[in-house]
């Protein structure tokens, strides 16, 4: 393969060296200059002629509406550079966000009444009394060395002088005035300023932004032009002022904003004129198939911003990643729209390590298809295909061929984990199943993304070095046991195997029994089931927000059927004088007893432990202490 370098590009096609093969990473910066992918070509134009045509109405604010990434800053720089042609024009573009660790207010009045000519201004100080003879002189030796300018003087005396400060819309209009009147050539001048990124700032310095605005610079030629996001523009209003209601917030920014354009998502010839631009900048073109393409633009939503950086992992992974170059591009693009786009299935693969999701979900997809369309006319080799999906969830084959389609899906349904099943139901993810192929280069794959492989350097939820090392629990023959974990898939799922995973890496991996690994082929479900629990020292039953009233496809709560293998479960436990803990997953609450069946009613006696995903490490830690407890002396520790 040719050797390939790694250089940045600025967005806008510039780079400090272009070599042909090599990758470009794309800058963050407005696009303003080469291809008009954005379309904002003709409507910063278009946005230019009004804003002139209206300069009588000044002062005004334009609004440009949409969210991060959207393109706003593009617009915006393309408008100031229309207007930059124009001699009767001056711009000042100020970035809200940059200034927020200082004075917002002060930055925004300094960097306005700085774009203004000294002369006019110093006249203006004068006829206000601002300044004297003497410090007119000084002031006009200080400026010349830019050692402090007017603007600063004036802030000086606004922040000593509360009579300075009243009166400082005052002397801006007449600024303005006076440098209005100065001959352009063309007409009355007008004094445009930009204020980017004000929806990044907090709201007490948007306020700051809109009181510079709207009590000090709201005077004749001044048009203000805002990029921001309308909604949170409107929160940080309604956090700021206390108002309660969003529409008064609304309001509020309707006396600041006088007109908005809300920047849309682009069209499809847009969407694909952008990416395809975006591609040939970073030099990875002929990487990108067409279908990749369309399903990166889909699922970014079509902001600009997140389709560069699908764009920019792509190029890190594949340029500083030699196994990604030896697996192949396309297994790259695969392994990012995973990352980026289907975070539970990424989840998955690392957490249920050496399963094939992939495989897992077509062989459902499949079995469904043949249940819903066959029913009683299924061969013996599509029952076969059916069958073999059963015996891979430890499932009894007896009902394939025998029961009704229906209720054999509905069984099928029940037990496969949430991840297939919500998997299963997105056909982009069924067609990237299908595309990754079979054989050494899929086990490859699968063996990269199981080492949790992340371009952005995304920890682990939980590092295995977090984990407590591993420590002794007693056997059965010695009064203790392994610990069992209950659960039920629909709800709690990839909590179990996360929990399951920092056990067996403190108990040691034989000591802990999850279903989906503990249960060998062959076995039956509810014998296993009876065994493990027999020989368990403690039982922890995992409540997540759907373990009570989790439905059956008849409509009737699983709870309440006696073969629901959860409630046979935690009956059992029970009947054996096991030490069970509640587990609560994600704020669920404690069942009460008429919550429960008569059977489970003692599980609501019990004291529960909480566990939420942020808390995960210390959650996890603390059940393992509490086991600890249960069996004093088995050096089990959190530590």
């Amino acid at each position: 393969m040719p050797s390939r370098r790694l250089s940045c590009s600025d967005g806008r096609g510039q780079t400090g060296r272009v070599e042909s093969q090599e990758y470009r990473l794309l800058g963050d910066q407005p696009s303003t200059s080469g291809s008009d992918a954005l379309g904002f070509h003709d409507v910063s134009q278009r946005l230019s002629e009004l804003v002139i045509t209206s300069r009588q109405s000044s002062p005004f604010t334009v609004g440009v509406d949409g969210g991060w990434g959207s393109g706003k800053s593009s617009l915006m720089m393309r408008l100031k550079l229309e207007l930059d042609r124009r001699d009767d024009v001056e711009t000042v573009w100020f970035n809200a966000w940059t200034a927020e660790g200082k004075d917002v207010l002060e930055s925004l009045i300094k960097s306005v009444l700085n774009r203004i000519d000294t002369n006019i201004l110093r006249r203006a100080m004068k006829r206000k009394r601002l300044l004297t003879v003497s410090r007119v002189a000084v002031m006009f030796v200080l400026d010349v060395l830019r050692v402090r300018s007017l603007a600063d003087e004036l802030w000086r005396q606004m922040q000593v002088n509360v009579e300075t400060r009243n009166e400082i819309q005052a002397l801006v209009q007449s600024t303005m005035d006076d440098w209005m009147s100065r001959d352009s050539g063309v007409g009355r001048r007008l004094l445009v300023v930009f204020i980017d990124d004000l929806d990044r700032c907090s709201p007490a310095s948007v306020l700051q932004v809109f009181e510079g605005m709207k009590l000090y610079l709201n005077a004749t030629g001044f048009i203000f032009v805002i990029g921001y996001d309308k909604q949170i523009i409107s929160r940080a209003i309604s956090g700021e002022l206390g108002y309660e209601d969003e529409v008064t917030a609304l309001d509020y920014l309707e006396k600041i904003v006088q007109f908005s354009y809300g920047i849309t998502p682009p069209t499809d010839d847009l969407a694909q004129a952008l990416i395809d631009d975006y591609l040939t900048t970073a030099n990875i073109g002929g990487l990108v198939e067409s279908s990749e393409r369309n399903f990166v633009i889909d699922r970014s939503g079509r902001n600009p911003r997140r389709i560069k950086r699908f764009i920019n992992n792509f190029v890190l992974a594949y340029q500083l990643d030699q196994e990604w170059r030896d697996i192949g591009a396309e297994s790259l693009l695969r392994a990012l729209i995973l990352q980026m786009y289907y975070p539970d299935a990424m989840e998955s693969i690392w957490r249920r390590r050496g399963a094939d999701l992939f495989q897992e979900c077509l062989d459902f997809v499949e079995a469904r298809r043949l249940l819903r369309g066959g029913g009683a006319n299924l061969d013996d080799e599509e029952l076969a295909v059916i069958k073999a999906v059963f015996i891979s969830y430890n499932l009894n084959t007896e009902m394939v061929g025998k029961a009704p389609a229906e209720e054999t899906l509905r069984v099928l349904q029940e037990e496969v984990p949430s991840i297939v099943l919500k998997c299963s139901n997105d056909q982009e993810f069924v067609e990237l199943a299908r595309n990754i192929g079979a054989g050494p280069e899929r086990e490859r794959l699968l063996q990269k993304l199981e080492l949790r492989w992340s371009t952005a350097g995304l920890p682990l939820a939980t590092e295995p070095s977090e984990l407590p090392r591993e420590a002794p629990i007693p056997t059965e023959g010695s009064g203790g046991g392994r610990v069992y974990i209950s659960y039920r898939r629909s709800d709690a799922a990839h909590v179990a195997a996360r929990l399951g995973d920092f056990l067996r890496n403190a108990l040691g991996s034989g000591q802990v029994f999850l279903d989906v690994d503990s249960i060998k082929v062959g076995d039956t479900y509810p014998d296993a089931l009876r065994t493990g629990i027999e020989h368990a020292m403690a039982v922890l039953v995992l409540i997540g927000p759907q373990w009570l009233d989790f439905e059956s496809g008849s409509g009737r709560r699983r709870l309440d059927d006696p073969a629901d293998h959860v409630r046979q479960e935690v009956e059992l436990a029970l009947e054996l004088g096991k030490r069970v803990v509640p587990i609560l997953i994600d704020g669920a609450p404690m069942p009460s007893p008429g919550q429960l069946p008569p059977s489970l009613a003692g599980l609501s006696r019990r004291n529960a432990l909480r566990m939420s995903p942020e808390t995960f490490a210390a959650d996890a830690s603390r059940i393992l202490e509490v086991l600890g407890q249960l069996s004093p002396g088995t050096g089990v520790s959190a530590s």
